[in-house]
């Protein structure tokens, strides 16, 4: 009976000691030189960027206690120095539950949540908060660049709209002074063929009474003719085709002066060219 009370007793001593020897592990710390000398390795491996030695300081301090917040954030610092993301995130998850277990400062406490919090959410992390601003940068400075090539465009095409509006009224003055000039080409011919028309028709009304001596031709068929008489008939046949030609240079001509308006281009299809001269008369129309 007694020796099964003292093996109980002896049982439950040791559990104690045995429990009381791993909280005096964690809570313990700042006493163990151990701890104190390699965590102090492990921070300034991580400052200087040395993340493969920081693994390797790690390693004898997690031996010591697992569960230290700290720890599980400086090696979780150390991961993601060397790019694995999903490692450092399972230690910063992990530094976050033990602070409920482990005693830790608050400013670790908020150092070890926010990491968390970036790991978990990397879309909010400065550096990715960043890079989006330069990206939305990018672009506003891409939209500039567009809206300004368009804007001289615009200006380049406003620019051509008005030298178009120019070149279409300079058009339009040629066209009237062309068609115009025909016009009153088209009327002096006409008046010119009516006063030929007319001496020649008032000539041969008055052939009979002209002197007819050492005047006469004789036709083919022995027809005796008088020069005057010739004369008038000729005269009477010039002024009535130059009357008809230019009436119809008139008429033409008026039409399409009249239509220059109404097209409001100065580019009707239509043209005119004419050109005087004391000895001759020539006009071209195209259609």
């Amino acid at each position: 009976m007694n020796k099964r009370l003292s093996i109980g007793l002896g049982l439950a001593l040791a559990a104690t000691v045995s429990t009381n020897a791993f909280a005096d592990s964690c809570d313990n710390l700042a006493s163990n030189a151990t701890w104190t000398s390699n965590f102090g390795k492990l921070e300034t491996a991580v400052e200087k960027g040395q993340y493969d030695d920081a693994v390797e300081y790690a390693k004898p301090l997690f031996a010591i206690c697992q569960k230290s917040p700290a720890l599980l954030y400086y090696t979780g610092l150390a991961m993601k120095g060397k790019g694995d993301s999903d490692r450092a995130t399972q230690y910063f998850v992990k530094a976050a539950e033990m602070t409920s277990d482990v005693a830790v400062d608050p400013g670790m406490s908020r150092r070890i949540w926010y990491a968390r919090y970036e790991a978990e959410h990397p879309e909010a992390t400065p550096e990715a908060l960043k890079a989006k601003a330069d990206e939305l940068a990018a672009e506003q400075a891409k939209y500039n660049e567009l809206k300004a090539e368009w804007d001289s465009k615009t200006v380049e095409e406003r620019e051509n709209q008005a030298r178009m509006e120019v070149a279409g009224a300079y058009l339009i003055e040629e066209s009237k002074r062309n068609w115009g000039g025909a016009l009153w080409a088209g009327v002096g011919i006409t008046a010119g063929g009516l006063i030929l028309a007319i001496t020649g028709g008032v000539l041969t009304m008055q052939v009979d009474k002209i002197e007819k001596s050492g005047s006469t031709t004789t036709d083919k068929s022995g027809f005796a003719v008088t020069k005057p008489y010739v004369a008038s008939w000729a005269m009477l046949g010039a002024g009535l085709a130059m009357t008809v030609g230019g009436a119809v240079l008139t008429g033409i001509a008026g039409y399409h002066y009249a239509r220059i308006d109404l097209d409001n281009d100065g580019s009707a299809d239509e043209s005119v060219s004419f050109n005087v001269s004391p000895t001759s008369l020539s006009f071209g129309l195209t259609f």
